[in-house]
């Protein structure tokens, strides 16, 4: 199990590293936005009544295709993006409204595409294609009321490098969580081996048997342990011989007989 947490942890470290990989390639992306600054006040250019903050800017895009447009500014939520308005022309062609919401989803949904530039969040707001690459004038405008710092910023999209990385991070923070629960484990079930494996060695003895308890009978000297046991001493009973076997005279209770007198006769009575 501890083999298995160190390769999750090394699945995790993996995935941290492709996800800040993929996360710096982000942010070099977003750097190389263009942007343009609403600064000036008053009616747009374009038409309108009502006064407005607006900049009129260059842009340069280096190949046809598909570009988004990003709002950045403090007032932006993960919920709401201000209003604001764009204007692309190109030459002498017919300026165009960018009204078309990034995802292009229905009821006027936008798909989720956030970062961070500078300490300042950005969102993806508006989705565009030109047929033509070269140089535009760009005409943006957004309310009175927005901060100061309100920057509008041209693009790529970086919804795709965004989301790798963003599932590399997340599969690393799911194998490191998983190699630390392992971890856990491996080392619990590693430490109640070892106790059980002491708590045995203690409670057995030598191989062989179990040790004589305190106060048992004493072990047999080394007479009994190199010839047999010793005979009984004098004056106690023996055991009959086996079939056979020699029987020893007893050695008490016995008396010799009379010896007979010098004439060869019987004692008188």
């Amino acid at each position: 199990m501890l083999k298995l947490a160190v390769i999750f942890f090394v699945v995790a470290v993996a995935g941290f590293v492709v996800g800040g990989i993929g996360t710096s390639k982000v942010d070099n992306a977003v750097s190389k936005f263009q942007r343009i600054k609403p600064t000036t006040t008053g009616n747009s250019p374009a038409g309108g009544n009502v006064p407005v903050k607006y900049a009129i800017g260059d842009l340069t895009f280096s190949k046809a295709g598909g570009y988004v447009v990003y709002y950045e500014g403090s007032d932006l939520t993960d919920k709401t993006i201000p209003a604001f308005k764009v204007y692309l022309e190109h030459g002498n062609d017919t300026p165009f409204v960018v009204d078309t919401n990034y995802g292009n989803l229905g009821n006027n949904k936008v798909k989720s595409l956030t970062y961070t530039y500078k300490g300042t969040k950005g969102a993806a707001r508006f989705q565009f294609h030109i047929s033509q690459p070269g140089a535009y004038k760009a005409l943006v405008e957004v309310a009175t009321t927005a901060p100061s710092g309100v920057t509008i910023a041209f693009g790529p999209s970086i919804g795709k490098k965004t989301g790798v990385s963003a599932a590399f991070i997340v599969v690393g923070v799911l194998f490191l969580i998983a190699a630390i629960v392992l971890l856990i484990v491996g080392l619990v079930k590693r430490s109640r081996s070892k106790k059980e494996m002491a708590a045995a060695s203690q409670g057995y003895g030598t191989p062989g048997g179990y040790p004589a308890p305190p106060g048992s009978y004493p072990q047999p000297g080394p007479v009994a342990q190199s010839f047999g046991t010793p005979p009984p001493p004098p004056g106690t009973y023996a055991p009959p011989p086996a079939p056979g076997g020699y029987q020893p005279p007893p050695t008490t209770g016995y008396e010799p007989p009379a010896p007979p007198d010098s004439m060869g006769g019987n004692p008188s009575n």
